[in-house]
């Protein structure tokens, strides 16, 4: 009788035992289930204020383009919006469907000054082409894309552009003289292409910033 009570005793003690350890997963469970809850409830309020912040910074920036002059080709080719402050050559009637600017003058950013666009029948006389436009691009057709491809992205209307980077080296008996920057950007939509290049001689305002504002606005048909 004696060894049957001290089995009975043995079996309670560890039927005790296994209760207590299915009573402390099953807490331990319950308690990283909510500990999981609070923790993806904080992220998802969290990437909710982060977003709402990032909205708000956007709409409360306001776009610098917005009060630009829109140009549209004589041909009806491309329009596109241009910097306040820009003077630009219409040289269409010369045969390139495109803009120019002989000077970096002609491209100064005057914030509320509207730029204008003069029809002229050909080139002006200026030391580089500190900024040009050509439609329906073809390579050595009206100046080159030279030098390294920079970056490679899309605009808002989904063009692709190639960014290209060059910096005169100082070639013998050549104009523009040693570290004259040039930027080209090839863009492309579908089987039609735009051109821009934009020249800065040594002391000159580097403007690839504001150029690459307009060619987000840039609309080819």
């Amino acid at each position: 009788m004696r060894n049957n009570e001290k089995g009975v005793g043995a079996i309670e003690i560890l039927l005790i035992i296994i209760v207590i350890g299915l009573m402390i997963a099953v807490g331990w469970l319950f308690f990283d289930r909510q500990q999981s809850k609070t923790a993806d409830t904080t992220s998802e309020q969290n990437n909710s204020q982060t977003n709402e912040s990032q909205s708000a910074e956007t709409a409360d920036k306001p776009d610098e383009t917005t009060g630009w002059f829109t140009y549209a080709s004589p041909a009806n080719t491309y329009n596109a919006k241009i910097p306040d402050g820009w003077n630009l050559d219409d040289i269409s009637a010369a045969g390139t469907d495109g803009l120019w600017a002989w000077s970096s003058a002609s491209i100064q950013h005057t914030p509320g000054k509207k730029a204008t666009v003069t029809k002229v029948e050909g080139g002006r006389d200026g030391a580089s082409i500190a900024f040009a436009l050509v439609y329906d691009y073809k390579d050595r057709n009206n100046f080159s894309l030279e030098g390294s491809v920079q970056k490679i992205y899309k605009t808002d209307s989904g063009y692709a552009v190639s960014k290209y980077h060059f910096v005169e080296p100082g070639r013998e008996g050549m104009h523009p003289p040693k570290g004259t920057i040039t930027y080209s950007y090839d863009i492309t939509h579908q089987a039609k292409r735009v051109a821009i290049t934009h020249t800065i001689l040594p002391g000159e305002t580097d403007q690839s910033a504001l150029i690459e504002k307009m060619i987000n606005t840039l609309k080819i048909k």
